[in-house]
């Protein structure tokens, strides 16, 4: 069994999914990439990807929105933690097995860490991150984070997460939100999380649109 389940949504992301998966470096990872009914050669894209990277695994379905999207890839994983990325975004190399390394450390529910804003004109060069320095704090439940952490916004790929914590509460992403729909599974998630452990890690490359 996987350690980790990595769960990507895609619509319409031909040119840059490639660079998403490349970017996934964990090696005890299981790959889902959800396509949500895209209208370009995305899924003939992960299909080859997938014939030479046996952990990664294509589910087609009609469109029905991001939520949807992560809602069957949450179903589909059988991972000790889940970690949400978009088609169009990347991760910094080795980011990953840090950040699990301290889940496993220290039992935690939730690891959350930072990104670097980027579009595609000024892409954020991916590096490792093995040696840089983290600072965090843990907090003993999401609650805790909730009251004391000021969060200006709320992401679903901001963190890992314990899946066994996703399951026995049945959180998922409501697919009936079309904007902020990160802000209620993250509220939901510090309700009802153990230890919680919050990184100033740069891990994640959020690639803005125009």
């Amino acid at each position: 069994m996987p350690l980790l389940s990595v769960i990507i949504p895609m619509y319409n992301c031909a040119p840059v999914i490639v660079r998403c998966l490349d970017s996934i470096d964990y090696p005890d990872c299981e790959i889902i990439v959800v396509n949500d009914g895209s209208k370009d050669n995305g899924a003939e894209i992960v299909e080859q990807y997938a014939a030479t990277h046996p952990n990664v695994r294509l589910i087609n379905k009609p469109n029905g929105g991001v939520s949807s999207a992560r809602n069957l890839g949450i179903h589909e994983t059988v991972g000790k933690y889940i970690v949400f990325v978009d088609a169009d975004d990347y991760l910094m190399a080795d980011g990953l097995i840090r950040v699990v390394a301290i889940a496993e450390k220290e039992d935690a529910d939730v690891i959350l860490y930072y990104a670097n804003y980027t579009n595609e004109q000024n892409l954020v060069s991916r590096r490792s991150v093995a040696q840089d320095t983290i600072h965090s704090t843990v907090y003993p439940t999401g609650r805790d984070v909730l009251r004391h952490f000021d969060i200006a916004d709320y992401y679903v790929w901001d963190a890992i997460y314990s899946r066994k914590m996703i399951i026995d509460h049945h959180l998922i992403c409501q697919e009936d939100l079309h904007l902020h729909e990160d802000d209620v599974f993250k509220g939901e998630v510090y309700s009802v999380a153990g230890k919680v452990i919050v990184t100033d890690l740069r891990l994640y490359c959020y690639v803005q649109a125009s």
